[in-house]
């Protein structure tokens, strides 16, 4: 999965719980009907389970993250703050949240191909096989 495809599961992982919640609704109401509501029971709970599994996904994804980058990312997709709230949302500058969120993007990029999560390199850092002895 790519950081674009990342991004808009999370961005959407609001109206998907909102759309769960009135598709709910909508079932009890149909349930009430007096009439054979059978297929359109099965319909609805049929798009409920693809959402359900959308928002599986999203949460399996923020359990390989770090919890620095998982509240970054719940605070950005789950909660909605904007990146000049963020710093008092998380205590993190707005340029360091956005770092982290980057970050945790390309580790869930891994994550979803198969792969496991990768810790970044720090800029300037030396490959340990490359160190003088």
């Amino acid at each position: 999965m790519k950081v674009e495809e990342i991004k808009k599961l999370f961005r959407g992982i609001r109206s998907i719980k909102k759309e769960m919640e009135l598709r709910l609704a909508f079932l009890k109401d149909v349930q009430q009907m007096e009439m054979d509501t059978s297929s359109i029971e099965a319909s609805v709970l049929k798009e409920y389970a693809r959402l359900e599994e959308r928002v599986r996904l999203a949460d399996r994804m923020l359990e390989v993250l770090d919890p620095q980058e998982r509240e970054i990312l719940v605070a950005r997709y789950y909660k909605g703050v904007r990146w000049e709230y963020m710093e008092p949302e998380t205590m993190y500058s707005i340029s360091q949240c956005q770092r982290i969120h980057d970050r945790a993007l390309l580790k869930l990029t891994s994550f979803c191909d198969g792969e496991a999560p990768r810790k970044p390199v720090k800029a300037g850092a030396v490959p340990v096989l490359l160190k003088s002895q």
